[in-house]
């Protein structure tokens, strides 16, 4: 081979890795609602090893709920096993989401949603929503801070 033919092939090879490693741009707010959707789909179908591993594991990540804060991928994923897929019908239903991308790798969704149970009453529906910061690494979102809030009990003790 030439030194020319060498150069080219080189060059060639270098533009190749450079493409490579160039992130691709797509849709970060398409991006983020799948997450979220697939974070919903996992506890619904009480999926607690699919849900933490769209959580980060820095030991920074946050979940609040119920007034309680939980720091730490670990005390999260302990307190999922004990709460996620428990009900007899566990439903989460989102019926509005917002995603706010703050920039290529950090993003905030906004969901409301219907969380419905079955209680010794019958069927209760309990609105609620919640709020996921996502950060993309490895070309992956992870949430790394979670809260989610529902109705007072006033309101959660309908009856259908």
């Amino acid at each position: 081979m030439s030194k020319v033919s060498l150069v080219l092939v080189g060059i060639l090879v270098l533009a190749a890795v450079a493409i490579g490693a160039t992130p691709v741009t797509t849709n970060p707010r398409a991006e983020v609602e799948t997450a979220v959707r697939a974070y919903i789909d996992a506890q619904n179908r009480g999926d607690v090893y699919a849900m933490m591993s769209m959580v980060d594991r820095r030991d920074g990540v946050i979940s609040v709920s119920d007034g309680q804060i939980q720091r730490g991928w670990q005390t999260i994923r302990s307190t999922n096993d004990l709460i996620v897929g428990r009900e007899a019908t566990p439903g989460i239903a989102v019926s509005s989401l917002d995603v706010m991308v703050l920039s290529p790798t950090v993003a905030v969704a906004v969901a409301s949603f219907t969380f419905t149970v079955q209680s010794p009453h019958g069927t209760v529906h309990v609105p609620g929503a919640s709020s996921l910061v996502f950060e993309k690494s490895e070309r992956k979102w992870l949430v790394v801070n979670e809260h989610t809030s529902v109705a007072t009990q006033e309101v959660a003790h309908g009856v259908e």
